[in-house]
């Protein structure tokens, strides 16, 4: 996308422990605007964005609070539901558990800063930027009175 203005979506599916892989984030480190990040293709299923270690690092470092930890791993109940800036600096570990950490991830932004180089394959990036469309407050309740009364 042409600007960082992304924000992610991630609605936990199962429940993320501490242990199961939980994704990882350096509170503060979206304030550093956009970092130099190499282009991973190798160890992963798919091209991924990475930093090399003396910036993950740095931040760690920056980010450390009174009790000196600077990245943290979110972790809540299945349904669940953590969203954050796209530039914050993130990353998830392996799962090697027997405890499932199923996460769905959504990345929106605007439709005028929609992706115009594309990297990855379409089921992972999508190329359909049709704007959202805007509907009443009451929509699903709405939909669920007329769907009720339908079904009886």
């Amino acid at each position: 996308m042409p600007e960082p203005r992304a924000m992610n979506i991630a609605i936990f599916l199962d429940d993320v422990l501490p242990i199961n892989g939980a994704l990882m984030i350096i509170p503060k480190s979206h304030k550093q605007g956009v970092l130099a990040a190499g282009h991973d293709k190798t160890t992963t299923s798919y091209p991924l964005w990475t930093l090399d270690k003396e910036t993950v690092t740095r931040l760690a470092q920056e980010a450390a609070g009174p009790d000196g930890v600077g990245i943290v791993a979110p972790t809540g109940k299945a349904g669940s539901v953590l969203m954050f800036r796209g530039n914050l600096v993130h990353a998830s570990p392996p799962n090697i558990t027997p405890y499932p950490r199923k996460i769905v991830y959504l990345t929106l932004c605007a439709v005028s800063n929609h992706i115009t180089k594309f990297t990855r394959p379409e089921w992972i990036a999508h190329r359909d930027f049709t704007p959202i469309e805007m509907v009443d407050d009451d929509a699903l309740l709405e939909y669920a009175r007329v769907h009720r009364v339908a079904a009886e």
